[in-house]
């Protein structure tokens, strides 16, 4: 694992091209340097002091005006995506290497969400100042942020909390198809199908809802078809009513475990690291959703990720949803939760994992 460096700025890292394949940059030894870089939209919150200033960070005119270039790039990200504009590529996050190859991500930010959420705009912000944010009450900025926004600015924060409408995923339309299989290991599913019989929606997160069918369909806007799906779910269910609504061309490459997820490191046979170790190769297209509402086990993990190299390559992309005290933010984990773990906590993370190589996104 790299060491932590205090900069924001790119880090020499590492970018395997396996034969025939175009896949993201990766950490392999055996290959050139490739490095990350933070963009406009990322950079503020990396300087180790976002906690109790998520609004007075995530309102100033810079951040806004960051966030509505990333929003218009993400839009058109999918498919045969389009190149960003020069603006758009400021805020933006990029892998470069030195193949010439350059990706973009979304940036890290503290929201951890998506940056124009009902629950960032000014006035909400105000509330939880007086309501007594106990980090927040230390900040008077937060009071007033967003003050020095254009009031047609106000305005832009209306999305919901569980839009992911701010992802910028992995695309594979256009590039030959690579030599490994695409892989999709979804620890947190749910159920296969939603209760209400709603289509799937692209632009919101499904909570507590299923996944799997999100993914497939995220993914295959990108080009991305998986072969295999390994998917866990703690809650029991019905296996006859789990899988009625698993369409054929769905069954024969779904693996669905029914039990709780293993705290990390373990060896017993129920482990995710030593499965993924033994189901996934370096060529592979890796994809992970990490959401089981257990932080601990979810830690445990993540650490394995970032401590293991050889897990390190396995993955390619991992969307987590990282709970930490969010100013006094309740996203279901209760507004006081968490609160050893702060908002600069959780971007040390994601900023650590990309650094790996690895496409990490907060999730919902």
């Amino acid at each position: 694992m790299l060491r932590r460096r205090s900069s924001v700025w790119p880090v020499a890292l590492l970018c395997v091209r396996p034969s025939g394949a175009t896949p993201p940059c990766r950490n392999n030894p055996s290959t050139d340097q490739f490095s990350y870089e933070s963009g406009s939209g990322e950079r503020p919150w990396l300087r180790g002091s976002s906690a109790g200033h998520i609004c007075h960070i995530g309102l100033s005119v810079a951040q806004v005006n960051a966030a509505r270039h990333w929003l218009a790039y993400a839009s058109d990200s999918t498919g045969r995506a389009r190149a960003p504009t020069d603006a758009e590529d400021r805020a933006l996050s990029h892998f470069h290497c030195r193949d010439g190859r350059t990706e973009v991500i979304e940036p890290l930010s503290g929201v951890a969400r998506h940056p124009l959420a009902q629950f960032m705009n000014p006035f909400e912000c105000e509330r939880r100042y007086l309501s007594g944010c106990s980090q927040c009450a230390r900040n008077q900025h937060n009071r007033t942020a967003g003050r020095n926004l254009p009031a047609h600015y106000v305005d832009l924060f209306r999305h919901d909390r569980m839009d992911i409408s701010y992802l910028v995923l992995q695309n594979h339309c256009g590039r030959p198809r690579h030599d490994g299989r695409n892989l999709l290991y979804d620890l947190g599913c749910g159920n296969y199908s939603r209760a209400d019989g709603k289509a799937v929606d692209l632009t919101r997160g499904q909570g507590l809802g299923p996944s799997i069918p999100l993914f497939n369909a995220l993914y295959e806007r990108n080009c991305i078809v998986f072969d295999r799906i390994f998917a866990w779910e703690y809650i029991k269910y019905d296996p006859q009513v789990w899988w009625s609504d698993v369409p054929a061309s769905v069954r024969g490459k779904l693996h669905f475990y029914n039990v709780p997820v293993d705290k990390e490191p373990s060896s017993s046979p129920g482990s995710f690291i030593q499965l993924l170790k033994t189901t996934a190769t370096a060529q592979d297209f890796v994809a992970i959703k990490l959401d089981i509402d257990h932080p601990e086990i979810e830690q445990s993990i993540i650490e394995q990720i970032m401590s293991d190299p050889v897990v390190a390559n396995l993955v390619d992309e991992v969307f987590i949803e990282i709970h930490f005290y969010f100013d006094g933010i309740d996203f279901g984990w209760g507004a006081h939760a968490s609160q050893q773990h702060s908002v600069d906590d959780a971007l040390s993370i994601m900023h650590r994992l990309r650094q790996l190589g690895i496409r990490a996104h907060f999730w919902i």
